[in-house]
């Protein structure tokens, strides 16, 4: 009994702890031509400790895909990454990203690693976009004396509103995404979920 709420704590402190590791950059949700540049902001809950995380980006449009570079943190937590993306159709992208996040705890920082590759889907006349994805999770554990580092399978989904038109070439985009790891054990206590709401600035 005391064995089971140790793990069951110990979980309850790494989800506190890395709420923000399975987060991922909010790509924007239509198509770009290329030479196409979108700069955007978003915040993120949860984040660390679930205090919302500040994503900043640019993604370059580059014909028939894009290139999105990212930086991202909150308190304690400091990370970014790269995504790219090709249009398969006009209503279907595949993406592949890698997003890299620093734990700053007391005097010692912990790393985690999320690559995933899915796919979207992109509907010029809808606000409404879809889309599935699957990876992994390499990371250190905050709580071990020793500083092992494991690996997780994750898979995920994303449901989402963009083209929010606000005025010029502002534009607004809210997104639900979960990545869940596969596996069992404390893990499963990592927050399964994340809302992001950004707002996106569009240059020819």
């Amino acid at each position: 009994m005391v064995q089971h709420r140790f793990v069951m704590g110990t979980g309850l402190v790494v989800a506190l702890l890395m709420g923000g590791c399975v987060q991922t950059a909010l790509l924007p949700s239509g198509q770009l031509d290329g030479g196409e540049t979108v700069v955007s902001a978003n915040l993120d809950e949860p984040g660390f400790l679930y205090i919302p995380r500040l994503n900043l980006q640019v993604t370059q449009g580059l014909g028939g895909g894009d290139l999105t570079g990212n930086v991202a943190g909150t308190l304690g937590m400091v990370g970014g990454g790269l995504a790219g993306r090709y249009y398969l159709t006009d209503a279907v992208n595949v993406e592949g990203q890698v997003q890299v996040q620093s734990v700053c705890l007391s005097e010692e920082t912990r790393q985690a690693t999320v690559l995933l590759g899915g796919q979207q889907t992109t509907r010029p006349d809808d606000h409404l976009y879809l889309g599935g994805h699957a990876g992994g999770l390499y990371g250190e554990e905050l709580l071990a004396v020793q500083n092992k580092r494991h690996a997780y399978p994750l898979v995920g989904g994303t449901i989402g509103v963009g083209h929010i038109d606000l005025g010029g070439a502002w534009r607004m985009q809210m997104e639900l995404e979960s990545s869940v790891p596969v596996t069992t054990g404390e893990w499963e206590l990592v927050p399964p979920a994340r809302v992001s709401i950004g707002v996106f600035r569009h240059w020819e």
